[in-house]
Order: C-alpha cells, then structure tokens, then sequence
C-alpha cells in the first residue's frame, strides 16, 4: 500500500482476534517507515449497540485496567474536565487507564492540569467515562458499569 502522507510504502497488519466482552475484532495497524506515520484501528467484526462504559478508578492498581477505545468512542475524565473525542482521523487504541492519563499529560498545556494528571496518576480516586455510537469500545474489568447511550 501507498502512504496517505509521502507516498511511500505502507506496511498494513491485520489480524482478528476476541475482545474483552466477547465479540470478535479486527485490529488494523498501518505504518510507514519513511515518514513515521502510524495509524491504528480496532473494527469489530458484528454490529452493536451504543454503550456508555463507566470506570471508577479508586485505587492505584485501577491504572492497569485495559481500555478499547474504538474511533468511534469518546473518553471523559470528568473531575479533571478532560475528554478525547472521536475525529475525521480519530484512531482506535488499546491501552490501560494510565495509558490515557499519559495521553492527556501529553497534550494538555498548562501546569495546572498537568497537576491535575499528576495526581490522578498518584492514585487519586476519578471516574473514566467511554462513549460509543458504535459500540465498539471495551474496559477489561469486572468493576465497569455497562450503561446504553
């Protein structure tokens, strides 16, 4: 395949695999070695309904949680005023709780919310909210409120 951004040769990787919830998935990785450019997405393999995935993270260990997170999805860190919405190029991700918090540490510019980030990684208490249109999204954990949209 060609890359969208150089022209040059894209490397595709896809393989299927079970989710979290039960239900089948495709995990789509592109990347080129030219450009650096990466893009990743996770697609299931069946229709489902909307859902609204509810994490109250009350202790540190919670950070290892895994997350799904489709295109699709928005993800929500009320307490801090945080959110990653979903895009023309939104990628899905697999990653965990803390993985999110970094994402967010990433992004955000000012010192006050970077505090902020910084003690939710301390193990302050916070609540992760998912929302999918699609459905496609995933928390691996037995503490998540499973909710429709």
């Amino acid at each position: 395949m060609i890359c969208p951004v150089c022209e040059g040769h894209l490397k595709v990787a896809v393989k299927e695999q079970q989710d979290f919830i039960g239900g089948n998935m495709t995990l789509i990785s592109m990347s080129c070695s030219s450009c650096s450019y990466k893009s990743f997405d996770v697609v299931p393999t069946e229709s489902r309904p909307p859902i609204k995935l509810v994490l109250h993270v009350k202790e540190k260990k919670d950070l290892n949680i895994l997350i799904a997170r489709s295109s699709s999805a928005t993800i929500q860190i009320p307490e801090i005023g945080a959110s990653i919405e979903p895009g023309t190029a939104s990628p899905g991700f697999i990653t965990t709780v803390e993985g999110i918090l970094m994402k967010f540490k990433k992004y955000v510019k000012s010192p006050d919310a970077i505090k902020l980030v910084n003690h939710l990684l301390a193990g302050e208490p916070f609540t992760l909210i998912v929302e999918d249109p699609r459905g496609n999204s995933a928390v691996n954990s037995l503490k998540v409120e499973v909710k429709g949209l």
